[in-house]
Protein backbone atom coordinates (compact mmCIF):
# COMPACT_ATOMS: atom_id res chain seq x y z
CA UNK A 1 0.00 0.00 0.00
CA UNK A 2 1.33 3.54 -0.54
CA UNK A 3 1.96 5.77 1.98
CA UNK A 4 -0.58 7.38 3.93
CA UNK A 5 -0.07 10.87 6.56
CA UNK A 6 -2.96 13.41 7.84
CA UNK A 7 -3.03 16.69 6.67
CA UNK A 8 -4.49 19.82 8.41
CA UNK A 9 -7.27 22.35 6.50
CA UNK A 10 -8.30 25.34 7.90
CA UNK A 11 -11.52 26.24 6.48
CA UNK A 12 -14.92 28.07 6.76
CA UNK A 13 -16.89 26.69 4.15
CA UNK A 14 -15.73 22.71 4.11
CA UNK A 15 -19.15 22.28 1.86
CA UNK A 16 -17.22 23.79 -1.18
CA UNK A 17 -14.35 21.89 -0.58
CA UNK A 18 -16.14 19.23 -1.03
CA UNK A 19 -18.63 20.23 -3.88
CA UNK A 20 -16.26 19.02 -6.30
CA UNK A 21 -15.96 15.47 -5.14
CA UNK A 22 -19.49 14.63 -5.06
CA UNK A 23 -19.69 13.34 -8.56
CA UNK A 24 -17.04 11.26 -8.16
CA UNK A 25 -18.39 7.46 -8.54
CA UNK A 26 -17.64 6.71 -4.95
CA UNK A 27 -18.03 9.62 -3.02
CA UNK A 28 -19.50 8.97 0.66
CA UNK A 29 -20.40 12.25 2.86
CA UNK A 30 -21.55 10.97 6.65
CA UNK A 31 -22.81 14.27 7.82
CA UNK A 32 -23.74 15.81 11.05
CA UNK A 33 -25.75 18.30 9.33
CA UNK A 34 -24.46 21.06 11.87
CA UNK A 35 -26.75 19.46 14.26
CA UNK A 36 -26.26 19.53 18.30
CA UNK A 37 -25.97 16.38 20.55
CA UNK A 38 -23.30 13.60 20.79
CA UNK A 39 -23.21 12.99 16.86
CA UNK A 40 -23.67 16.54 15.60
CA UNK A 41 -19.92 18.00 15.52
CA UNK A 42 -18.04 15.93 13.11
CA UNK A 43 -18.96 15.02 9.52
CA UNK A 44 -16.60 13.05 6.73
CA UNK A 45 -16.02 13.12 3.35
CA UNK A 46 -14.23 9.78 1.34
CA UNK A 47 -13.34 9.39 -1.97
CA UNK A 48 -11.90 7.70 -4.96
CA UNK A 49 -12.02 4.01 -2.92
CA UNK A 50 -9.24 1.33 -3.59
CA UNK A 51 -11.42 -1.25 -3.05
CA UNK A 52 -14.94 -2.36 -3.62
CA UNK A 53 -17.06 -5.14 -1.76
CA UNK A 54 -20.24 -5.94 -2.37
CA UNK A 55 -22.27 -9.16 -1.63
CA UNK A 56 -25.27 -11.20 -2.05
CA UNK A 57 -26.44 -14.47 -0.39
CA UNK A 58 -23.00 -16.68 -0.72
CA UNK A 59 -21.53 -14.76 -3.41
CA UNK A 60 -18.84 -11.61 -2.93
CA UNK A 61 -17.60 -9.43 -5.74
CA UNK A 62 -14.31 -7.62 -4.85
CA UNK A 63 -12.93 -4.77 -7.30
CA UNK A 64 -9.18 -3.83 -6.54
CA UNK A 65 -7.48 -1.58 -9.00
CA UNK A 66 -5.82 -4.25 -10.02
CA UNK A 67 -8.57 -6.05 -11.25
CA UNK A 68 -11.51 -7.71 -9.94
CA UNK A 69 -12.28 -10.77 -7.67
CA UNK A 70 -15.20 -13.15 -7.81
CA UNK A 71 -16.00 -15.33 -4.24
CA UNK A 72 -18.44 -18.38 -3.55
CA UNK A 73 -18.13 -17.54 0.20
CA UNK A 74 -19.97 -15.90 3.15
CA UNK A 75 -19.71 -11.67 3.02
CA UNK A 76 -19.61 -10.75 5.73
CA UNK A 77 -17.01 -13.49 7.20
CA UNK A 78 -14.78 -12.05 3.46
CA UNK A 79 -15.31 -8.66 4.72
CA UNK A 80 -14.16 -9.09 8.23
CA UNK A 81 -10.95 -10.52 6.88
CA UNK A 82 -9.85 -7.51 4.27
CA UNK A 83 -10.64 -5.57 7.61
CA UNK A 84 -7.99 -6.80 9.31
CA UNK A 85 -6.30 -6.99 6.61
CA UNK A 86 -5.61 -3.49 5.78
CA UNK A 87 -5.74 -3.18 9.86
CA UNK A 88 -2.01 -2.26 10.42
CA UNK A 89 -1.87 0.07 7.42
CA UNK A 90 -3.32 3.34 8.45
CA UNK A 91 -1.66 6.31 10.69
CA UNK A 92 -3.24 6.96 14.12
CA UNK A 93 -6.00 9.88 14.07
CA UNK A 94 -4.77 13.33 14.70
CA UNK A 95 -6.87 14.29 16.89
CA UNK A 96 -8.83 11.44 19.08
CA UNK A 97 -12.26 13.51 19.17
CA UNK A 98 -12.33 11.94 15.72
CA UNK A 99 -12.49 8.72 17.27
CA UNK A 100 -15.97 7.61 15.92
CA UNK A 101 -15.06 8.28 12.02
CA UNK A 102 -11.70 6.19 11.55
CA UNK A 103 -10.47 5.13 8.30
CA UNK A 104 -11.93 1.96 6.88
CA UNK A 105 -14.65 0.68 4.54
CA UNK A 106 -18.51 3.07 4.20
CA UNK A 107 -21.43 1.54 2.90
CA UNK A 108 -24.58 -0.31 3.82
CA UNK A 109 -26.08 -3.12 4.68
CA UNK A 110 -29.66 -3.89 3.02
CA UNK A 111 -32.96 -4.83 5.14
CA UNK A 112 -32.98 -8.49 2.93
CA UNK A 113 -29.96 -9.32 4.54
CA UNK A 114 -31.46 -9.77 8.04
CA UNK A 115 -33.61 -12.68 6.07
CA UNK A 116 -30.62 -14.98 5.80
CA UNK A 117 -29.27 -14.33 8.98
CA UNK A 118 -32.24 -14.78 11.00
CA UNK A 119 -32.59 -17.78 8.85
CA UNK A 120 -35.91 -16.73 7.12
CA UNK A 121 -37.38 -17.32 3.91
CA UNK A 122 -37.70 -13.60 1.70
CA UNK A 123 -39.36 -13.92 -1.71
CA UNK A 124 -40.61 -10.34 -2.23
CA UNK A 125 -40.03 -8.55 -5.58
CA UNK A 126 -36.49 -7.62 -6.16
CA UNK A 127 -36.77 -4.57 -8.73
CA UNK A 128 -34.09 -2.39 -7.62
CA UNK A 129 -31.67 -5.29 -7.80
CA UNK A 130 -29.25 -3.50 -4.83
CA UNK A 131 -26.73 -6.04 -3.31
CA UNK A 132 -26.85 -6.98 0.54
CA UNK A 133 -23.89 -5.64 1.16
CA UNK A 134 -21.54 -2.86 -0.11
CA UNK A 135 -18.82 -1.45 1.08
CA UNK A 136 -16.08 0.96 -0.43
CA UNK A 137 -12.48 0.79 1.06
CA UNK A 138 -10.94 4.39 1.34
CA UNK A 139 -7.53 5.86 1.92
CA UNK A 140 -8.39 9.32 1.15
CA UNK A 141 -10.78 10.48 3.42
CA UNK A 142 -11.36 14.14 5.47
CA UNK A 143 -12.81 14.17 8.72
CA UNK A 144 -14.44 18.08 9.02
CA UNK A 145 -15.01 19.51 12.90
CA UNK A 146 -18.12 21.65 12.36
CA UNK A 147 -17.09 23.98 15.63
CA UNK A 148 -13.33 24.80 14.94
CA UNK A 149 -13.89 25.06 11.02
CA UNK A 150 -10.75 22.44 10.86
CA UNK A 151 -10.61 19.59 8.44
CA UNK A 152 -8.36 16.80 8.71
CA UNK A 153 -7.27 14.81 5.38
CA UNK A 154 -5.83 11.33 4.99
CA UNK A 155 -3.97 11.08 1.70
CA UNK A 156 -2.46 8.41 -0.38
CA UNK A 157 0.63 8.72 -2.06
CA UNK A 158 -1.29 6.77 -4.92
CA UNK A 159 0.29 5.25 -8.00
CA UNK A 160 -1.37 7.57 -11.01
CA UNK A 161 -1.33 5.24 -13.78
CA UNK A 162 -3.45 2.32 -11.57
CA UNK A 163 -6.84 2.10 -13.17
CA UNK A 164 -9.55 2.99 -10.92
CA UNK A 165 -11.93 0.64 -9.13
CA UNK A 166 -14.83 2.43 -10.90
CA UNK A 167 -13.50 2.35 -14.00
CA UNK A 168 -13.02 -1.72 -13.66
CA UNK A 169 -16.72 -2.16 -11.96
CA UNK A 170 -18.24 -0.23 -14.92
CA UNK A 171 -15.92 -2.48 -17.61
CA UNK A 172 -15.63 -5.74 -15.76
CA UNK A 173 -18.56 -7.50 -17.77
CA UNK A 174 -21.24 -7.34 -14.96
CA UNK A 175 -21.75 -9.44 -12.51
CA UNK A 176 -25.51 -11.09 -13.15
CA UNK A 177 -25.75 -13.34 -10.08
CA UNK A 178 -25.32 -10.52 -7.78
CA UNK A 179 -25.85 -6.99 -9.06
CA UNK A 180 -26.03 -6.11 -12.60
CA UNK A 181 -25.15 -3.08 -14.07
CA UNK A 182 -28.64 -2.63 -15.97
CA UNK A 183 -29.54 0.03 -18.82
CA UNK A 184 -31.94 2.23 -17.70
CA UNK A 185 -35.23 0.45 -17.76
CA UNK A 186 -38.96 2.95 -17.38
CA UNK A 187 -41.49 2.78 -14.59
CA UNK A 188 -43.94 4.81 -16.29
CA UNK A 189 -44.43 8.28 -16.62
CA UNK A 190 -46.10 9.16 -13.21
CA UNK A 191 -45.62 8.39 -9.33
CA UNK A 192 -46.40 4.74 -8.06
CA UNK A 193 -46.37 3.51 -4.64
CA UNK A 194 -45.95 0.03 -3.42
CA UNK A 195 -49.35 -0.36 -1.82
CA UNK A 196 -52.95 1.93 -3.44
CA UNK A 197 -54.84 2.75 -0.16
CA UNK A 198 -57.38 -0.36 -0.46
CA UNK A 199 -54.15 -2.54 -0.40
CA UNK A 200 -52.81 -1.32 2.65
CA UNK A 201 -56.38 -1.41 4.49
CA UNK A 202 -56.07 -5.47 3.45
CA UNK A 203 -52.55 -5.75 4.84
CA UNK A 204 -53.13 -3.38 7.97
CA UNK A 205 -56.18 -6.22 8.70
CA UNK A 206 -54.17 -9.18 7.83
CA UNK A 207 -51.74 -7.73 10.09
CA UNK A 208 -53.99 -6.82 13.07
CA UNK A 209 -55.02 -10.56 13.14
CA UNK A 210 -51.80 -11.62 14.11
CA UNK A 211 -51.92 -9.31 16.96
CA UNK A 212 -54.85 -10.41 17.88
CA UNK A 213 -53.91 -14.02 17.60
CA UNK A 214 -50.88 -13.41 19.90
CA UNK A 215 -48.21 -13.89 16.79
CA UNK A 216 -46.50 -11.10 17.72
CA UNK A 217 -47.26 -7.79 19.74
CA UNK A 218 -46.03 -5.11 16.79
CA UNK A 219 -45.06 -4.92 13.32
CA UNK A 220 -43.27 -2.27 10.97
CA UNK A 221 -45.59 -1.89 8.03
CA UNK A 222 -44.05 -0.10 5.10
CA UNK A 223 -45.12 1.67 1.92
CA UNK A 224 -42.59 2.85 -1.05
CA UNK A 225 -43.29 5.29 -3.17
CA UNK A 226 -41.52 5.95 -6.55
CA UNK A 227 -41.11 9.20 -8.37
CA UNK A 228 -39.53 10.59 -11.79
CA UNK A 229 -36.46 12.17 -11.34
CA UNK A 230 -34.52 14.40 -13.60
CA UNK A 231 -32.50 16.73 -10.83
CA UNK A 232 -28.99 16.78 -9.33
CA UNK A 233 -28.53 14.45 -6.62
CA UNK A 234 -26.39 16.47 -4.97
CA UNK A 235 -28.45 19.74 -5.13
CA UNK A 236 -30.99 17.74 -3.88
CA UNK A 237 -29.38 16.81 -0.68
CA UNK A 238 -28.38 19.75 0.15
CA UNK A 239 -31.80 21.23 0.48
CA UNK A 240 -32.91 17.79 2.47
CA UNK A 241 -29.96 18.71 4.55
CA UNK A 242 -31.32 22.17 5.20
CA UNK A 243 -34.71 21.05 5.83
CA UNK A 244 -34.18 18.02 7.62
CA UNK A 245 -31.19 18.07 9.61
CA UNK A 246 -29.93 15.09 11.74
CA UNK A 247 -26.77 13.99 13.00
CA UNK A 248 -26.50 10.49 11.34
CA UNK A 249 -27.14 12.09 7.33
CA UNK A 250 -25.71 10.67 4.09
CA UNK A 251 -24.87 11.15 1.03
CA UNK A 252 -23.92 7.86 -1.27
CA UNK A 253 -22.60 7.78 -5.29
CA UNK A 254 -21.80 4.34 -5.80
CA UNK A 255 -21.76 4.72 -9.59
CA UNK A 256 -25.06 2.82 -10.16
CA UNK A 257 -27.15 4.98 -8.10
CA UNK A 258 -27.36 7.94 -5.30
CA UNK A 259 -28.18 7.23 -1.99
CA UNK A 260 -29.55 10.71 0.13
CA UNK A 261 -30.36 10.00 4.14
CA UNK A 262 -31.75 12.30 6.65
CA UNK A 263 -32.41 9.74 9.36
CA UNK A 264 -32.14 10.00 12.83
CA UNK A 265 -32.03 6.68 14.09
CA UNK A 266 -28.46 5.37 15.22
CA UNK A 267 -28.80 1.90 14.65
CA UNK A 268 -25.45 0.84 16.12
CA UNK A 269 -22.33 2.11 17.61
CA UNK A 270 -19.46 0.31 18.79
CA UNK A 271 -16.19 1.48 20.49
CA UNK A 272 -13.79 -1.20 21.64
CA UNK A 273 -15.97 -3.51 23.65
CA UNK A 274 -18.75 -1.04 23.86
CA UNK A 275 -21.81 -1.01 21.97
CA UNK A 276 -25.08 0.87 21.94
CA UNK A 277 -28.26 1.38 20.06
CA UNK A 278 -31.21 3.78 20.07
CA UNK A 279 -34.54 2.92 19.18
CA UNK A 280 -36.97 5.31 17.87
CA UNK A 281 -40.72 4.37 18.38
CA UNK A 282 -43.50 7.28 18.40
CA UNK A 283 -44.11 9.98 16.29
CA UNK A 284 -45.59 13.53 16.22
CA UNK A 285 -46.29 15.92 13.68
CA UNK A 286 -45.05 19.29 15.11
CA UNK A 287 -47.76 22.16 15.30
CA UNK A 288 -46.97 25.02 13.32
CA UNK A 289 -47.29 27.54 15.98
CA UNK A 290 -44.65 27.56 18.55
CA UNK A 291 -46.28 28.18 21.86
CA UNK A 292 -47.92 24.97 20.79
CA UNK A 293 -45.15 22.78 21.11
CA UNK A 294 -45.11 21.77 24.49
CA UNK A 295 -48.57 20.62 24.56
CA UNK A 296 -47.73 18.29 21.83
CA UNK A 297 -44.62 17.03 23.30
CA UNK A 298 -46.67 16.24 26.41
CA UNK A 299 -49.10 14.64 24.80
CA UNK A 300 -46.89 12.21 22.83
CA UNK A 301 -45.08 11.01 26.26
CA UNK A 302 -48.44 10.60 27.59
CA UNK A 303 -49.98 8.75 24.31
CA UNK A 304 -50.88 5.42 25.52
CA UNK A 305 -50.20 3.84 22.33
CA UNK A 306 -47.40 5.56 21.72
CA UNK A 307 -45.80 4.43 25.16
CA UNK A 308 -46.49 0.51 24.36
CA UNK A 309 -44.92 0.52 21.21
CA UNK A 310 -41.66 2.80 22.42
CA UNK A 311 -41.57 0.04 25.50
CA UNK A 312 -42.06 -3.35 23.83
CA UNK A 313 -39.10 -2.19 21.39
CA UNK A 314 -36.54 -0.72 24.26
CA UNK A 315 -37.10 -4.71 25.84
CA UNK A 316 -36.67 -6.11 22.02
CA UNK A 317 -33.12 -4.56 21.89
CA UNK A 318 -32.38 -5.29 25.44
CA UNK A 319 -32.98 -8.84 24.60
CA UNK A 320 -31.06 -8.46 21.32
CA UNK A 321 -28.16 -7.08 23.07
CA UNK A 322 -28.28 -10.29 25.89
CA UNK A 323 -27.40 -12.17 22.54
CA UNK A 324 -23.99 -10.30 22.34
CA UNK A 325 -23.48 -8.52 25.22
CA UNK A 326 -22.64 -9.33 28.77
CA UNK A 327 -26.02 -9.77 30.97
CA UNK A 328 -25.29 -7.44 33.83
CA UNK A 329 -23.83 -5.02 31.63
CA UNK A 330 -26.96 -3.89 29.61
CA UNK A 331 -28.46 -1.09 30.76
CA UNK A 332 -30.57 1.59 29.04
CA UNK A 333 -30.19 5.22 29.52
CA UNK A 334 -32.46 8.57 28.82
CA UNK A 335 -35.63 6.49 28.97
CA UNK A 336 -38.30 7.58 26.49
CA UNK A 337 -36.91 11.27 25.81
CA UNK A 338 -38.54 13.55 23.24
CA UNK A 339 -36.12 14.31 20.16
CA UNK A 340 -36.99 16.53 17.15
CA UNK A 341 -36.54 15.63 13.33
CA UNK A 342 -37.68 17.76 10.64
CA UNK A 343 -41.48 18.71 10.91
CA UNK A 344 -42.21 15.93 13.41
CA UNK A 345 -40.98 14.77 17.36
CA UNK A 346 -39.79 11.42 17.86
CA UNK A 347 -39.47 9.32 21.41
CA UNK A 348 -35.88 7.76 21.86
CA UNK A 349 -34.43 5.71 24.37
CA UNK A 350 -31.17 4.39 24.40
CA UNK A 351 -29.74 1.09 25.43
CA UNK A 352 -26.22 -0.02 25.71
CA UNK A 353 -23.93 -2.77 26.56
CA UNK A 354 -20.59 -4.84 26.78
CA UNK A 355 -19.87 -6.96 24.29
CA UNK A 356 -19.24 -10.51 24.98
CA UNK A 357 -15.32 -11.18 24.00
CA UNK A 358 -13.67 -12.56 20.92
CA UNK A 359 -17.36 -11.52 18.82
CA UNK A 360 -17.54 -11.34 15.04
CA UNK A 361 -18.97 -8.80 12.91
CA UNK A 362 -21.45 -11.52 12.05
CA UNK A 363 -22.18 -12.83 15.49
CA UNK A 364 -23.06 -8.98 16.38
CA UNK A 365 -25.60 -8.50 13.03
CA UNK A 366 -26.71 -11.60 13.68
CA UNK A 367 -27.79 -11.03 16.56
CA UNK A 368 -29.31 -7.24 16.32
CA UNK A 369 -29.86 -7.08 12.57
CA UNK A 370 -32.17 -5.25 11.33
CA UNK A 371 -33.24 -2.81 14.57
CA UNK A 372 -36.34 -3.93 16.09
CA UNK A 373 -37.91 -0.41 15.64
CA UNK A 374 -38.59 -0.85 12.32
CA UNK A 375 -39.09 -5.13 12.36
CA UNK A 376 -41.42 -5.82 15.38
CA UNK A 377 -41.79 -8.06 18.62
CA UNK A 378 -41.27 -10.50 18.65
CA UNK A 379 -38.62 -10.15 15.75
CA UNK A 380 -38.20 -13.23 13.65
CA UNK A 381 -42.36 -13.57 13.78
CA UNK A 382 -42.83 -10.22 12.66
CA UNK A 383 -40.37 -10.35 9.94
CA UNK A 384 -41.85 -13.08 8.60
CA UNK A 385 -45.32 -11.45 8.29
CA UNK A 386 -43.69 -8.54 6.93
CA UNK A 387 -42.01 -10.65 3.93
CA UNK A 388 -45.65 -12.27 3.44
CA UNK A 389 -47.65 -8.29 3.13
CA UNK A 390 -44.95 -5.92 1.71
CA UNK A 391 -44.81 -6.07 -2.21
CA UNK A 392 -41.19 -5.59 -2.55
CA UNK A 393 -38.18 -5.51 -0.80
CA UNK A 394 -37.14 -3.05 1.46
CA UNK A 395 -33.16 -2.61 -0.11
CA UNK A 396 -31.13 -0.08 1.76
CA UNK A 397 -34.41 1.29 4.09
CA UNK A 398 -34.37 0.06 7.38
CA UNK A 399 -30.64 -2.03 6.91
CA UNK A 400 -27.61 -0.01 8.34
CA UNK A 401 -25.67 2.72 7.04
CA UNK A 402 -22.37 4.39 8.38
CA UNK A 403 -18.56 2.67 8.45
CA UNK A 404 -16.92 0.03 9.76
CA UNK A 405 -13.18 1.23 10.68
CA UNK A 406 -10.35 -1.18 10.46
CA UNK A 407 -10.03 -0.78 13.96
CA UNK A 408 -13.03 -2.92 13.88
CA UNK A 409 -15.35 0.09 15.69
CA UNK A 410 -18.52 1.02 13.99
CA UNK A 411 -21.37 3.18 13.62
CA UNK A 412 -24.64 2.49 11.45
CA UNK A 413 -27.73 4.64 11.24
CA UNK A 414 -30.86 2.77 10.58
CA UNK A 415 -32.00 4.18 7.08
CA UNK A 416 -35.34 5.84 7.65
CA UNK A 417 -36.55 9.21 5.39
CA UNK A 418 -33.67 7.96 3.14
CA UNK A 419 -34.37 7.76 -1.05
CA UNK A 420 -32.09 5.89 -3.56
CA UNK A 421 -31.98 7.80 -6.87
CA UNK A 422 -31.62 4.92 -9.69
CA UNK A 423 -32.59 4.90 -13.86
CA UNK A 424 -33.96 8.29 -13.63
CA UNK A 425 -36.33 7.55 -10.66
CA UNK A 426 -36.80 8.11 -6.97
CA UNK A 427 -37.86 5.32 -4.58
CA UNK A 428 -37.87 6.13 -0.60
CA UNK A 429 -40.05 3.85 2.04
CA UNK A 430 -42.20 4.81 5.10
CA UNK A 431 -43.23 2.75 7.53
CA UNK A 432 -45.47 2.99 11.41
CA UNK A 433 -45.44 0.65 14.14
CA UNK A 434 -48.36 -1.27 14.12
CA UNK A 435 -49.87 -2.53 17.48
CA UNK A 436 -53.46 -3.69 18.85
CA UNK A 437 -54.58 -0.36 18.90
CA UNK A 438 -53.89 1.31 15.87
CA UNK A 439 -56.17 2.20 13.50
CA UNK A 440 -55.93 1.87 9.41
CA UNK A 441 -56.46 5.38 9.28
CA UNK A 442 -54.08 6.61 11.89
CA UNK A 443 -51.06 4.45 10.65
CA UNK A 444 -51.60 5.76 7.13
CA UNK A 445 -51.69 9.10 8.10
CA UNK A 446 -48.27 8.74 9.99
CA UNK A 447 -47.17 7.63 6.89
CA UNK A 448 -48.12 10.50 5.23
CA UNK A 449 -46.61 12.76 8.02
CA UNK A 450 -43.78 11.16 7.71
CA UNK A 451 -42.93 11.28 4.18
CA UNK A 452 -44.03 14.96 3.68
CA UNK A 453 -40.58 16.11 3.35
CA UNK A 454 -39.63 14.05 0.90
CA UNK A 455 -43.17 14.43 -0.82
CA UNK A 456 -41.98 18.38 -1.10
CA UNK A 457 -38.32 17.51 -1.88
CA UNK A 458 -39.29 15.87 -5.04
CA UNK A 459 -42.45 17.90 -5.56
CA UNK A 460 -44.61 15.14 -5.76
CA UNK A 461 -47.84 14.20 -3.76
CA UNK A 462 -48.23 10.59 -3.01
CA UNK A 463 -50.28 8.69 -6.00
CA UNK A 464 -52.57 6.33 -3.34
CA UNK A 465 -54.33 8.54 -1.45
Amino acid sequence: MPAKFWKKRFTENWLSFIDSLTQQPGFVFLDASFSSGAYGKYSIAAYDPFLIFEGKRNEVRIIRKDGVVFLEEEPLEVLEKLLIQYREEYPELPDKNFSYFTPGAYGFLSYELGYRLQNLTCALKDDLLLPEIRFAFYDKISIYDHQSKVAWELISEEDKNMTSCQALLEEGGGFPPLNPIQKKRSLGSFSSSSFTKEEYNRAFGKLMNHIEKGDIYQANLCQRFSFPFQGDPWETYLRLRESHPTPLSAFLNTGRNFILSASPELFLKKTGTYIETCPIKGTKRIPLHKNEERRAMDELLQSEKDRAEHLMIVDLERNDLGRICETASIKVDDFMRVETCGSVFHLVSTVSGKLKSKISLKEILRGVFPGGSITGAPKRKAMSIIAELEPVVRGVYTGALGWIGFSGDFMFNIPIRTAVIQDDFVHFSVGGGIVSDSTSEGEYQEILDKGEAFFELFGSAPAAL
